[in-house]
């Protein structure tokens, strides 16, 4: 598996306050081992109050070494807003990915408003 190129975006400062990213970007390209096993992505999604969160990732996966987590909510891959798609459609995107995977979720526990 190929080293993953990460992003965070921090919010915004307030004096006193530690904080932790709100959005992050993380890049993992695939290599020839991760595109045969198409049917394990390493990674599931569940539908919660009309948002799409990841319920699970497999340290093992393609998004295992990211900085993204178990409940963090995905906004896009690959530049594809996923917000409101059900899950399956998600895992449909990352599977058919022929090079490089970009996700973009909101950390579960940011707030961005």
């Amino acid at each position: 598996m190929s080293k993953p190129l990460d992003k965070t975006f921090p919010s915004e400062k307030q004096e006193g306050v530690k904080h932790q990213p709100i959005y992050i970007s993380a890049t993992v390209l695939r290599n020839e081992t991760s595109k045969n096993r198409d049917n394990d992505i390493g990674i599931s999604f569940e539908r919660v109050e009309e948002r799409l969160r990841i319920s699970s990732i497999d340290p093992d996966g393609l998004f295992g070494d990211t900085p993204i987590h178990e409940g963090d909510f995905v906004l896009s891959v690959n530049h594809a807003c996923c917000a409101d798609k059900k899950p399956r459609y998600v895992s449909r995107l990352i599977r058919q990915a022929k090079e490089a995977v970009t996700l973009v979720v909101r950390r579960k526990d940011g707030d961005p408003y």
